[in-house]
């Protein structure tokens, strides 16, 4: 069987891509062989490079003469002559030129800024064209980001491929519960065509649970289950502690979802790997495993999120 590849892009917080002015931008890759998949991980700095104090006060200098020359914000226009002095000053990065010129005012906003380091922001079309040049660098077949990476880019996050749902499945197994939170798709479709033999409770919470109800027939009529519909999104404590797998399709953030009486070790797979679902869940329920491809790419690709040790950076 061909192994299925993937390009995982993800944000790196605080980084930079160019580490001075004159190198090129990089980004990390990281690549993984998986059983079934191939996985390249690609490290988008947050910046595009650091821009020193100094050089951002002499960009922001040289315009404000510019400005003030033509008469900007109702300022006296400057004369020729000292329009010319001043502007001499800064290209050559003259301070004592500047100094004598500003009477000393301009020197003690210099000394404030030559202290710090500007991280400037990327702009859009170097940044396409970096991630379209490792794109293509990757071979892969298929391209995913998270929720946070997509706002970053401005752009709407992807669903996550078939394939990597169908490994999340086999890895984690069908259990005994089954909670499917979602409409109708063909991952439940999959499911209900194949992994129900072991499954002894079933609850399908949808807002239109009248398209499940053949499906729900030919259940009953193949393996005796009479499958329980919500359409709030309620999840029920069904019998004893019985290993429980819930799988959550909706795009939203789960506000409504009561997962309170799950029980513990329950396999929560939250296939649109949205952050704030992933707070709520923990914090109502702090004995559930929560699983999302975000995480398991994450996981798989040693990637610490740990935000003290730097977000999604590389560790051994």
């Amino acid at each position: 069987m061909e192994k299925e590849s993937i390009a995982y892009f993800y944000l790196q917080y605080g980084q930079t891509a160019k580490q001075r002015f004159y190198s090129e931008p990089r980004m990390c890759v990281t690549h993984v062989e998986r059983e079934h998949m191939s996985i390249d991980a690609v490290g988008i700095p947050e910046f595009y490079c650091k821009k020193s104090g100094v050089k951002r006060f002499w960009e922001k200098y040289k315009k404000s003469i510019s400005d003030k020359s033509a008469g900007a914000g109702g300022e006296e226009k400057r004369s020729s002559e000292d329009r010319k002095e001043l502007e001499k000053a800064a290209n050559h990065q003259d301070r004592k030129g500047l100094k004598e010129k500003t009477g000393g005012e301009t020197e003690k906003i210099l000394k404030k800024e030559s202290a710090a380091e500007i991280n400037e922001a990327w702009e859009e079309k170097i940044l396409e064209k970096e991630l379209r040049r490792y794109l293509e660098r990757s071979g892969a077949e298929w391209c995913w980001y998270g929720e946070d990476t997509a706002k970053f880019l401005g752009v709407k996050q992807p669903e996550i491929p078939f394939f990597f749902m169908e490994e999340m499945l086999d890895r984690y197994g069908v259990r005994e519960r089954l909670i499917l939170i979602g409409e109708s798709n063909p991952l439940f479709d999959l499911i209900f065509q194949n992994d129900m033999a072991k499954v002894n409770f079933l609850q399908i919470s949808a807002h239109e649970p009248e398209k499940f109800e053949d499906r729900a027939e030919w259940l009953y009529e193949t393996y005796g289950i009479a499958t329980v519909f919500q359409r709030q999104r309620v999840i029920l404590s069904g019998s004893g502690q019985a290993e429980t797998l819930v799988i959550d399709m909706a795009e939203d953030d789960g506000a409504d979802i009561n997962i309170s009486d799950l029980p513990a070790g329950t396999v929560y797979m939250d296939m649109g790997s949205k952050e704030k679902k992933r707070r709520q869940i923990l914090k109502r329920n702090k004995n559930i495993r929560y699983l999302s491809p975000e995480s398991l790419l994450n996981k798989w690709c040693h990637l610490d999120t740990n935000v003290q040790n730097g977000y999604n950076t590389r560790v051994n």
